[in-house]
């Protein structure tokens, strides 16, 4: 999908485009937390998510799968359950390590995030409006630093090559 010259940059704007998800996800959490409604941010990230499912249905559109027979081209619902669900992925020892790594580095900042607005609240006593405040600046530190490596980093990437995750 992406030419190989410039798989790193598209890797960092998948990940600018994450933070931007997650700065939205913040703001719509402290609408809700600001006016007490949390029904009208959390309606609001659905049809979100489902205009953005309807636009992936109708632009994207997949490759033909050769070989399937009878004159098909795309697998059946059968066919796609057992090779989405099947334990074959689990015989590959270097994929299991990046889904660990991956599962294990992103718990970090959910921890820290979860735990430290009662961190705030409790210890230091602050009230609730002032947890929106840690919040929002804990987000944008973060949405700062990301934004400080992610294309320099994909930058390099491009330019460095990528070590083989996957063998």
């Amino acid at each position: 999908l992406v030419p190989e010259r410039q798989v790193g940059t598209a890797s960092g704007l998948a990940g600018l485009i994450r933070l931007m998800g997650v700065i939205g996800g913040t703001a719509l959490v402290s609408i809700g937390a600001g006016t007490g409604d949390y029904a009208t941010p959390l309606m609001a990230v659905g049809v979100i998510q489902l205009a953005l499912a309807a636009v992936t249905l109708v632009v994207v559109r997949e490759p033909d799968v050769p070989g399937l027979g009878r004159g098909r081209t795309r697998p059946g619902i059968r066919e796609t359950l057992r090779q989405t669900f099947g334990r074959d992925v689990l015989e590959e020892r270097s994929f299991l390590a990046m889904v660990a790594t991956r599962l294990l580095f992103l718990m970090g900042p959910a921890v820290f995030v979860g735990f430290s607005l009662y961190y705030v609240r409790d210890a230091l006593g602050q009230s609730d409006a002032a947890l929106q405040q840690w919040l929002a600046i804990g987000t944008i530190t973060v949405g700062r630093g990301t934004l400080l490596g992610t294309l320099p980093g994909a930058r390099l990437s491009d330019r460095l090559g990528r070590k083989k995750v996957i063998r």
